[in-house]
């Protein structure tokens, strides 16, 4: 229900999923809210994640509650960077902070070479991808960018550090059977116990878990996929712009989560708002 005896100015940090829902529950409730978002865009992950032609639940999803935000009556700001400087010259009574988190890029020579790319990026067409591909991870990302790839006809193989899918089927919860008979339907190869060693311009070096061997695959594209990291940094600068109970971590920030998580976090938040 609408909270109108305390009306609250209130910052959301953040226009992914969760810091989408929070704008909205918080604009039922009649905050006065502010949304920012650091790019031109909203949906921050989920962007990628509903690249995929198979994704388009996600994409119908996505798109709904960007329409649904822009709109409800809060002032969305793009292009503007989340920092401690801004939040303390608006004097926000309250804060959710949902700056979301970034992909790892793990530490191996030639990690910085222009054909070593983040996988989402691959799915929405940012970067460019050659036709023998390697994918570095076998989660959801990695697993979605790989059948979206091969069945544009590309050249495409999955290696994973793990000796099992177990990461897969925590983060595609009820979608891990159709991924599977898309891999197998696709004959995409996923090489697990599997680390990455090395990347040259050609081939990538990885040696087996167990056994030591070293093996080299052939590529001219590596697409990263092997997990995201909670902007934890950022939220420790933001979290002392408003007094600490009106404060509220969300979504990926606290802990890369599922899209249901994220966007249920919002909701909480701004419930309690």
């Amino acid at each position: 229900p609408p909270n109108r005896e305390h009306k609250k100015s209130v910052a959301v940090m953040g226009g992914a999923p969760a810091g989408i829902q929070a704008t909205l529950t918080l604009c039922e409730r009649d905050h006065n809210v502010t949304l920012y978002e650091k790019t031109g865009e909203l949906g921050g992950n989920l962007l990628g994640a509903a690249a995929p032609a198979f994704k388009t639940d996600m994409k119908t999803y996505l798109d709904y509650l960007i329409r649904q935000v822009k709109r409800s009556p809060a002032a969305i700001s793009y292009n503007t960077e989340a920092t401690k400087e801004l939040l303390d010259e608006a004097n926000y009574d309250s804060i959710v902070i949902a700056v979301g988190a970034d992909p790892v890029f793990p530490k191996v020579p030639g990690i910085d070479q222009s054909h070593v790319q983040w996988a989402s990026d691959a799915d929405r067409g940012l970067v460019e991808t050659g036709n023998k591909i390697v994918v570095i991870g076998a989660g959801a990302i990695g697993v979605e960018t790989a059948i979206g790839l091969s069945a544009s006809g590309k050249d495409v193989e999955i290696i994973e550090m793990a000796g099992d899918l177990n990461h897969l089927m925590m983060n595609s919860s009820n979608t891990m059977e159709d991924l599977m008979d898309m891999i197998q339907k696709q004959q995409i190869p996923i090489h697990l116990n599997t680390r990455l060693k090395e990347i040259k311009s050609d081939r990538i070096i990885c040696d087996h878990r167990q056994t030591g061997d070293e093996t080299e695959y052939f590529s001219d594209t590596v697409l990263l996929a092997v997990g995201m990291k909670p902007r934890w940094d950022l939220v420790d600068q933001l979290r002392n712009s408003a007094p600490e109970t009106e404060v509220f971590v969300i979504g990926d920030a606290v802990e890369v989560a599922t899209l249901f998580e994220a966007v249920n976090s919002g909701f909480k938040a701004a419930a309690a708002i």
